[in-house]
């Protein structure tokens, strides 16, 4: 049976209409168009649907039994092409991200914001989690994306990352401390450090700067919120490992920073310490994106 869901469209559309010449209108083609249509139709069946004559048309037992049944098949098509379009607008769907503390609070939050103003009606769900975990969450599909501190072992074949800015690691001290950026880690490294807990990317990345120059980081003060390593050092607690594009939130604080990069003097400079760090946006390269997802990532990387 070749019929397409065109005729049954038609059919659909003159019940409705009540008259063949009014359903013509609504498709926007000729009332010879609709008949023929109907009789195509007709013939596939094998069924009259609609008995009709010069002045009237009616409804047969089988037309009955087919509008009730095509009525309910069309106004679900029409309700879910009502809602596609919907979506292409923006004026409904759903994002979720995983991000870290830091990176939401200190880089992440001004799009978050820019972006709930612009699209009020797509919801957003937030997965509070360190990069690490936040990229493994999107490889098994807890998420749409993940916001993060870019680490080596995050490209793979099964994800896409796109960089959004580079940073440093820096030392951060008060201002009255003995220690300038002329300062080496050699020298530091009898110094109380204060640190994100294990496990949080800026915490991974200073052990291995400081690995690289044959030295074990171990710090006197372990702390999961980067807000209290700033406490801690203005009350002169020790010295600060956070990210460089933390410390404008942080004007106030009197501080040295030293750059864990190459422009901070060292007897065994390294590779590791030349590059600078990403934050990076991870998608699945294995899963479509929804549009709103598309959108957010445009948004990121300031596109229109």
């Amino acid at each position: 049976m070749n019929v397409t869901l065109d005729y049954y469209r038609i059919f659909y559309e003159i019940v409705k209409a009540g008259s063949f010449s009014k359903a013509a209108k609504v498709l926007f083609v000729s009332q010879s168009s609709v008949s023929q249509s109907l009789a195509k139709l007709e013939e596939a069946l094998g069924l009259t649907l609609i008995e009709r004559t010069t002045k009237s048309m009616k409804l047969t037992s089988a037309g009955e039994l087919l509008y009730a049944d095509v009525t309910e098949v069309i106004e679900r098509i029409n309700h879910s092409e009502k809602r596609m379009a919907k979506l292409v607008r923006m004026d409904e769907g759903s994002i979720s991200i995983g991000v870290s503390d830091t990176i939401c609070r200190y880089f992440l939050m001004p799009y978050l914001s820019r972006y709930k103003k612009a699209y009020p009606n797509i919801h957003i769900t937030l997965s509070n989690r360190p990069s690490a975990v936040s990229v493994q969450a999107l490889r098994g599909g807890e998420i749409d994306l993940a916001v993060v501190n870019v680490l080596p072992n995050m490209k793979g074949p099964d994800t896409d990352i796109i960089e959004l800015k580079s940073f440093d690691e820096v030392l951060i001290t008060r201002v009255d401390s003995a220690i300038d950026e002329l300062t080496t880690l050699e020298e530091l490294i009898d110094y109380p450090f204060i640190s994100l807990e294990k496990g949080a990317t800026t915490r991974d990345y200073t052990e291995m700067i400081f690995a690289a120059h044959g030295l074990e980081f171990k710090p006197e003060i372990e702390l999961s919120s980067l807000d209290l390593i700033f406490d801690f050092v203005k009350a002169g607690f020790g010295i600060g490992v956070v990210p460089e594009y933390a410390l404008e939130a942080h004007q106030d604080i009197k501080v040295v920073k030293l750059p864990l990069d190459g422009t901070l003097s060292s007897k065994t400079p390294s590779e590791a310490q030349a590059k600078k760090r990403q934050i990076g946006v991870v998608t699945s390269s294995k899963l479509p994106q929804n549009i709103a997802t598309k959108q957010f990532i445009k948004d990121l990387l300031g596109k229109d």
